[in-house]
């Protein structure tokens, strides 16, 4: 991983979700974490929480588009050879 890469020598800890993983570093169990961006600031907005956020790390992009077949949703008539990320798993219903 890129931490290595630039020297520093990181031990990774599985966690049980963002939730675990938030909780740890405002206990201070750990350094730092991966958690999802929107709980960190859901778990702030109901505790005062010592912890920052520094950076977001996405490898693909996080919005999809789901939807129920049969039920007159037309968005992937609107999307087809758009070269959305996701488009081959839209055209299954998966």
């Amino acid at each position: 991983m890129f931490l290595e890469k630039e020297g520093l020598s990181v031990e990774y800890i599985s966690s049980g979700g963002s939730m675990d993983s938030i909780s740890r570093v405002a206990s201070g169990a750990v350094d730092f974490a991966i958690a999802d961006t929107s709980e960190v600031a859901r778990m702030s907005s109901k505790e005062d929480l010592s912890i920052r956020m520094l950076n977001v790390i996405v490898k693909e992009p996080s919005i999809s588009v789901r939807f129920i077949k049969g039920r007159g949703i037309v968005v992937q008539k609107i999307l087809k050879g758009k070269g959305t990320p996701t488009e081959s798993q839209s055209q299954d219903g998966n």
